[in-house]
């Protein structure tokens, strides 16, 4: 009798092989180094119980901290978005950019060559071999169709893209949770952190402006 040995799909779904994200409170006072300079009311807060606190002052931190880019900064954008609505709202690529992001915001999603999957009622299914070819699920997964909810919330101000945008960001890691030491190394998996951590900081930048409204959360 042979054994079908388990493929990275049903591992990512085995609790022997993963392990839950850590909490807010966990990362701030185990992963954080509070030592550092600028967290001093990070700690704080903690001492005083305040962890949703903390958490929210560690991410102005990170806002305010970033290192500077010679075209525009993170604090640039709600100047930006101004400027975009008044110049380019009702240019014909800026209509597209808001028709294409209401089909994303109802579960069609644009993925490679003219090709489309329909995702409804907010349930991605981030590991499937769309179309027979993992090419496809690679491209579902490099988020490249979020620049569209980007520039339609840039454009209109509608929270609907930004809820969007934090809904299919909170699924796909709860979707791919952490791997117990060397668990995927030698397998093919959608979650790869570096990558996604940097999809997921640039992605937010242009929606940044909606991090501290109610659709945004949490964060």
């Amino acid at each position: 009798m042979t054994m079908k040995l388990k493929g990275y799909k049903e591992l990512r779904n085995d609790p022997k092989y993963t392990k839950p994200l850590p909490t807010d409170e966990v990362f701030l006072r185990e992963v954080l180094e509070l030592g550092q300079p600028g967290l001093e009311q990070v700690r704080l807060l903690l001492d005083t119980g305040d962890v949703q606190g903390a958490r929210n002052v560690y991410l102005q931190h990170m806002d305010s901290a970033q290192v500077k880019r010679y075209y525009f900064d993170i604090n640039d954008v709600p100047r930006l978005m101004q400027e975009a609505r008044s110049r380019y709202a009702w240019d014909a690529e800026a209509l597209q950019d808001i028709a294409e992001a209401d089909r994303i915001t109802q579960g069609d999603l644009p993925i490679f060559k003219d090709k489309r999957v329909y995702l409804p009622d907010g349930k991605y299914n981030w590991n499937s071999w769309l179309y027979d070819s993992s090419q496809y699920q690679l491209h579902l997964t490099r988020f490249t169709y979020v620049k569209r909810l980007s520039r339609a919330y840039t454009l209109t101000g509608d929270e609907k893209y930004a809820a969007c945008f934090n809904h299919m960001m909170e699924d796909f890691i709860l979707d791919n949770p952490v791997p117990v030491d060397g668990t995927f190394r030698g397998e093919h998996c959608t979650w790869d952190p570096l990558s996604v951590g940097y999809a997921c900081s640039c992605c937010r930048k242009p929606l940044s402006p909606s991090t501290d409204r109610q659709l945004s959360l949490p964060k």
